[in-house]
């Protein structure tokens, strides 16, 4: 086209500099390109972002921040380089610089709920894992930030909620109801504000009412159903700890309910029934958790110790392992267990072929290794 030939090559030494790695020239450059060539400003945005999916796809995340500082310095306007930045800081942990990038985004754009959700789990994390006793200044700090934002823009339903959520690690959960309720008087379809709130209903004795808003809230959006689904999980484990297993099991069926792929609630189903003496039960929703995800280690472990204690209703336990097996050929940890079961039933050369099999499908599998020596240096039983 009509580039003049120094800008072309402009662009050209831009991009090599920058695809090896030298960032303070060659995004310079770019950036002097796009700016005085709007017309390229789309060509130098591609460049950014294929040496940023390259650094991302190699995990260099460090190199991709520094990429990032440099152009989210020269261009102050540009809210989706900033968020950038502060996303690559959270996966190098560098939480306080993420942290004080997401609150400058939001106090100029206090409505963007990808930011917050962010900004939020980082407070959550700092506080769980704080380094130098920060913690509870973490904390604080939450409740300030959003309390503050919330009263320079209170015409907007993300502050409240997330105000809710930092008061909720404050434990103060009757200052938290209000927030939500804020949050759902000005938004009433707050989809977030409405489950958090159910979910401290729920907490309160009011099983009912706070499922019957978790439920309404994955209606209105889809997209928190495994927030939803693991907030159940969370809430029913605390349950189970006071010797509230009916509501703590309504609490599972409504996380699978939710959120159908997410089976950790129905393993911890199992192991309620478990507790509650139901053994036939916690078998049927471990074998359901392996039926889905045969691969699962924990949950295979806990239906054969479960199966070899209580056999259920009249089958064996190889019986027990051969149906799963049988769905899913290729994998590995049912095939073990069967070998297991084998042995143990004094099928010597069955079991052998199933941890052969077992190491086939996944050669990490050592107890299946160390099984299948011992057997090949045992002598058989007289």
């Amino acid at each position: 086209g009509d580039t003049p030939v120094g800008v072309e090559a402009d662009l050209r030494r831009g991009m090599l500099l920058t695809k090896e790695g030298a960032y303070e020239e060659g995004v310079a450059l770019l950036h002097a390109v796009a700016v005085q060539h709007p017309e390229l400003s789309g060509q130098v945005e591609n460049v950014f972002l294929e040496v940023y999916l390259q650094l991302k796809e190699r995990e260099e995340y460090g190199a991709a921040a520094t990429m990032y500082e440099i152009l989210s310095a020269l261009t102050p306007d540009r809210p989706d380089i900033h968020e950038k930045l502060a996303e690559l800081y959270a996966l190098i942990g560098e939480s306080h610089k993420a942290i004080d990038l997401y609150e400058r985004l939001l106090q100029q754009k206090p409505d963007q709920a990808s930011p917050a959700k962010r900004l939020d789990a980082l407070y959550a994390g700092t506080a769980v894992a704080p380094s130098f006793g920060e913690g509870d200044n973490m904390m604080d700090r939450a409740v300030t930030f959003w309390s503050t934002l919330a009263g320079t823009y209170p015409n907007i339903p993300i502050p409240y909620v997330y105000l809710g959520a930092a008061l909720e690690r404050r434990d103060e959960t009757a200052a938290a109801q209000e927030a939500y309720r804020h949050a759902m008087e000005i938004a009433p379809g707050s989809a977030e504000a409405l489950y958090r709130s159910g979910a401290l209903e729920v907490l309160d004795g009011a099983v009912d009412t706070g499922l019957a808003k978790m439920r309404e809230a994955v209606v209105a959006d889809a997209g928190l159903a495994g927030d939803i689904s693991r907030r159940c999980d969370q809430i029913a484990a605390v349950l189970v700890e006071q010797q509230q297993h009916e509501p703590a099991l309504r609490l599972y069926q409504t996380a699978l309910e939710v959120s159908p792929r997410d089976l950790w609630p129905r393993v911890h189903q199992g192991e309620l029934y478990e507790r509650m003496g139901d053994e036939q039960a916690a078998a049927g929703c471990y074998r359901d958790v392996l039926m889905a995800v045969p691969e699962s280690p924990v949950t295979a472990k806990l239906l054969d110790r479960l199966l070899r204690q209580h056999p259920s209703g009249g089958k064996t336990v190889v019986e027990e392992w051969r149906v799963i097996v049988q769905r899913h050929p290729e994998a590995a940890i049912p095939a073990f267990y069967l070998g297991k079961a084998l042995e143990s039933a004094g099928d010597r050369s069955g079991a052998a072929d199933y941890y052969g099999r077992a190491i086939q499908l996944n050669s990490a599998l050592s107890e299946a290794a160390e099984r299948l020596r011992s057997l090949e240096t045992r002598p058989p039983d007289q």
